[in-house]
This record gives structure tokens, sequence and C-alpha cells, in this order.
């Protein structure tokens, strides 16, 4: 069975738990608080993983990451 740490393999893992969870709907307070990180850290991972993958944006990037977490039949919602 596959799990979140095989999917996406240009992220790190934490960069794909705050960007799906951020496609949950989650806002980064919400997320910061969940992984006891300040706001800012958060902003920063997914900046960082924005940037690793060509992505514009927050929303496309989490989109991105949970189509990708879906195919390879990874539940995250």
């Amino acid at each position: 069975t596959l799990s979140l740490h095989d999917a996406l393999p240009i992220f790190t893992n934490r960069q794909k738990e705050i960007a799906l969870l951020k496609a949950q709907g989650k806002q980064y307070k919400q997320i910061a608080s969940e992984l006891n990180l300040s706001i800012h850290t958060v902003k920063t991972y997914m900046q960082r993983a924005k940037d690793r993958s060509g992505c514009t944006s927050t929303i496309e990037m989490s989109t991105r990451c949970a189509i990708e977490a879906s195919q390879q039949g990874i539940l995250i919602f």
C-alpha cells in the first residue's frame, strides 16, 4: 500500500503534509497549530513547494498534490 510519503517524490514529507492540509481547506493558522509550527514556517514550506513544482499559487499547488495523491490511491480527506 502506498503512503503519503511515497507519493509526490519532488516534495519533502513536510511540504506534502502541509499542501494536502491546505487542499482540505485548512487555513495557515490551523495548519501551524496542528503541526506545532509557526505560521511563517508553514508559509515558507508552501512557498518552497510551489517553487519546486513551478506552481504559481497555493491553490494550484494544493490541488496538484491532492490529485496526484488520489491518483496513487492515497485517501487524504
